[in-house]
């Protein structure tokens, strides 16, 4: 079997930059927020320095747990880094960012799998978010 913690180890030296900071906040502004102005407001809001460090933790995990779903074969292993990287959010807004950045990088991701392999990823995201709600 993987070794979950050398896997976790490895994924989590993913750097995340500001550019996917902004894009998670645009990405959710435009799928959950109808209103225009309320958009603005959310995205003024949580571009706001004092929410990036909770911000960059969401998108880490997003990105670290697709990787994961892609890249580790050994079912325990996945569950044993998703265990690791500590996917619960308690707040709401970020709990339904991380969502929807998973929803979006799955997407993305299974465009180019096989049929199989899009199910295992699928079913594995599904995973993830059951534990972020």
């Amino acid at each position: 079997m993987e070794n979950p913690k050398e896997l976790f180890e490895g994924f989590i030296k993913t750097a995340v930059s500001p550019v996917l900071v902004a894009d998670a906040i645009e990405l959710y502004a435009r799928q959950e927020i109808v209103e225009e102005a309320d958009r603005e407001d959310f995205t003024e809001r949580y571009s706001d320095e004092a929410y990036q460090p909770i911000l960059k933790k969401a998108v880490l995990d997003a990105v670290v747990s697709i990787v994961a779903a892609l890249e580790v074969d050994d079912e325990a292993a996945f569950r044993g880094v998703i265990t690791l990287l500590d996917v619960e959010e308690e707040d709401d807004v970020i709990s339904k960012m991380k969502v929807t950045m998973l929803d979006k990088l799955a997407e993305d991701a299974c465009s180019d799998l096989s049929e199989f392999d899009e199910q295992r990823v699928r079913a594995r995201v599904n995973y993830v978010k059951a534990l972020v709600a």
